[in-house]
């Protein structure tokens, strides 16, 4: 009871405070120059749809509940203008995120209000490069994807993890509890959130008190978030289809590695017929299409360039028509039952090939990193390289600098949070899927807006201060 009364009360002077500031013109401004930007780029450049749209906006079974529930509630809303009200709510979103994480960061530490403005400006440059550097040419909050919201959730949790480190309380850890929830079930990629959480609040509260109470509450809360969004997926497909069951061919991707780097001769590997006779097939029609890691060179820029060339070619255009119309000729002519036969099948021919490959997965995964590493701050193209290596390497030397100091170790470890937040991704999505722009675009703005906080407390403590 005393707890509820401590979260009634929390939850209540958050609204209030949230009510007050919205009135303070340190927001108010930074948020009409965001909608400005973000409203701007939406009429100049348009909506966005990609071949995964329809899966989204159809409510496939492949897909996580909230991002098509998030559609069709617009539909429902706006019926004749649904997909453009939607994504004026993204929009809408994003303004309201980057603005709180500005406005959140410069008030932490006690910067200029100026810097709002250099912090908006970061995240504006992940919007242009977007839109100007990318191959898919695109504003993610404008697209029909599930980026269109899942940026602006990560820079809110972003938020309650930077409230949890250095104000404290419970009411952040629940708060970002619910809301990785929700991050789960818009694209299971969102799982990284629970590593993150988990690994900042450790190295935060080494040497404190109630040290391992504390992380046994957080560790239970992240037990509970992820019982919470996996009852959330199924829950969904029981209202939709009748199964209580997760979304479907999740291993779809899961396989992409392991095929692109695997043999014909794997197939010896392979005990269950089925799976074995679906992997010949399968990896005939991709040797066909070069898809396949022989058919790449040997540097990190080679193996990259075909393996990003080549993922669609499996995944999209080769193994999920294939094993699914396997599935159905062997009588599972229900659309839910083929693809979780097709998931079956998947799991079984990635865990029977994968060890005896282990060797190019690791090359073709480091390959992945570096790649990933890359897009994380900058665009993977010749000087940009070499501009990403320069800034990473006088970034961790920053980070080190201001973390052992007492009168900067603030603003460092809020570079370590941010590098946390950087790793965690990338390993997490190299291991699984593949490191293009748009899986790793959301700690761009962070490492600049952490960057420029340990360049501003080191030039404040160590020249003007003095």
């Amino acid at each position: 009871m005393k707890h509820y009364t401590e979260i009634r009360k929390a939850l209540l002077d958050m609204a209030k405070k949230l009510k007050n500031n919205l009135l303070k013109k340190e927001i108010l401004i930074p948020f009409m120059v965001s909608m400005v930007f973000y409203f701007g780029m939406y009429i100049a450049f348009g909506i966005t749809t990609f071949a995964d749209s329809e899966g989204y906006i159809n409510m496939d079974s492949t897909r996580e509940p909230v991002y098509p529930l998030f559609l069709a509630l617009a539909r429902l809303i706006c019926p004749s203008h649904g997909i453009g009200f939607a994504v004026v709510i993204q929009n809408l979103l994003m303004a309201i995120a980057v603005t709180l994480t500005s406005v959140k960061i410069k008030r932490i530490f006690k910067l200029k209000s100026f810097m709002i403005y250099v912090f908006l400006g970061f995240n504006f440059f992940v919007a242009l490069m977007g839109q100007f550097l990318s191959l898919n040419a695109c504003v993610y909050s404008s697209c029909i994807l599930t980026e269109g919201i899942a940026l602006q959730m990560y820079l809110i949790f972003f938020c309650m993890l930077l409230d949890a480190v250095y104000s404290g309380g419970i009411i952040y850890e629940i708060g970002m509890a619910v809301l990785a929830a929700l991050m789960m079930d818009t694209r299971k990629h969102m799982a990284i959130v629970y590593i993150i959480m988990l690994a900042v609040l450790f190295f935060a509260r080494i040497g404190k008190k109630k040290f391992w109470k504390s992380m046994i509450v957080s560790g239970v809360l992240v037990i509970l978030s992820v019982a919470l969004a996996m009852g959330g997926n199924k829950l969904y497909n029981f209202a939709l289809r009748g199964e209580f069951v997760k979304n479907t061919r999740d291993m779809n991707l899961i396989i992409t590695t392991s095929l692109y780097v695997a043999d014909r001769e794997d197939a010896e590997l392979i005990e269950d017929e089925v799976a074995r006779n679906v992997f010949i097939e399968v990896f005939d029609v991709l040797d066909s299409k070069k898809a396949n890691i022989d058919y790449a060179g040997y540097s990190l820029d080679e193996i990259i360039e075909h393996y990003g060339s080549s993922f669609d070619v499996i995944t999209i255009d080769t193994t999920l028509p294939m094993l699914e119309e396997d599935a159905r000729s062997r009588g599972y002519t229900d659309d839910l039952e083929a693809e979780q036969e097709a998931d079956r099948v998947s799991k079984i021919i990635m865990s029977s090939i994968f060890m005896d490959n282990l060797g190019k997965y690791i090359k073709v995964y480091s390959a992945s990193v570096y790649n990933g590493l890359v897009n994380t701050i900058a665009k993977r193209n010749g000087i940009f390289e070499a501009y990403a290596l320069v800034a990473y390497i006088v970034y961790i030397a920053l980070m080190i600098l201001e973390l052992l100091s007492d009168a900067t170790r603030k603003a460092g470890f809020f570079g370590f949070m941010v590098l946390v937040g950087i790793g965690v991704n990338v390993m997490v999505t190299a291991a699984l899927i593949f490191c293009q722009p748009r899986y790793m675009m959301y700690n761009m703005a962070l490492f600049y807006i952490a960057g420029t906080v340990m360049l501003y407390s080191f030039i404040e403590h160590r020249f003007i201060k003095h």
